[in-house]
């Protein structure tokens, strides 16, 4: 940490791996193209049946324990030193990847530019809810929201949300949210990925992770798909 672009290959089976190698072999059939590549850590979006939607995950959970009566918490683990990726920082990124010769055949990682440590800043999510903090308590979400299906179906009709179920909506995860709190983990090893390169072929957007949590799940509300 934090990692770098021209590390070699962690040795294991990765369809990413795949992908890079069969996009370079066609670029080698002489079309005269270019490509990038784009390593991102934890996407902050939202995205209807994705495996990897942390902020919907959090959103609804958070939703459903306000529903309930309930305050947040902490569910996760350790305090994992790692860092997140705005969606919209990442378009921003490959629009200027698509013109910039710098990032011709180019591997780049982008994150938001500073350090996440989801303890630190889950009182945001407090905030956008309205909602008061109790003391850290884990909890493994893709063992307990499976079972709130009939709670968020009253959530939907009482305040006119999508009518989508957690199963379409968040799905797996749950589980992906559990391993990106570090929940079950003391001491989570670190995980950040180095922006240098990107910066230094001249890319140099950023954005407060804080600030994109907040931006996103008041979006969510926006859109019916959290109640405000």
């Amino acid at each position: 940490m934090p990692a770098k672009e021209h590390w070699p290959r962690h040795n294991h089976e990765n369809f990413y791996w795949l992908q890079e190698d069969l996009i370079r072999g066609r670029q080698g059939l002489g079309d005269g193209w270019t490509f990038s590549i784009w390593r991102p850590q934890a996407l902050f979006g939202n995205a209807l049946g994705s495996p990897m939607n942390i902020i919907g995950a959090l959103g609804a959970w958070a939703a459903i324990l306000r529903e309930q009566g309930r305050p947040l918490y902490f569910p996760g683990g350790g305090p994992l030193v790692t860092a997140a990726t705005d969606t919209r920082l990442l378009a921003d990124a490959i629009w200027w990847g698509c013109k910039a010769e710098a990032a011709r055949n180019e591997t780049f990682n982008i994150v938001n530019g500073d350090v996440l440590v989801w303890p630190h800043i889950f009182g945001a999510i407090a905030e956008v809810f309205q909602m008061p903090m109790a003391e850290a308590q884990e909890e493994r979400l893709q063992q307990t929201m499976p079972g709130e299906e009939a709670i968020w179906a009253e959530m939907c009709e009482k305040y006119d949300l999508r009518r989508n179920s957690l199963a379409e909506w968040i799905g797996s995860s749950w589980e992906f949210t559990d391993r990106s709190l570090a929940t079950g983990v003391e001491y989570p090893p670190p995980s950040v990925l180095s922006p240098v390169k990107l910066q230094q072929a001249g890319f140099h957007g950023c954005t407060d992770t804080e600030d994109s949590l907040i931006w996103w799940l008041q979006r969510l509300q926006r859109e019916r798909w959290l109640p405000t």
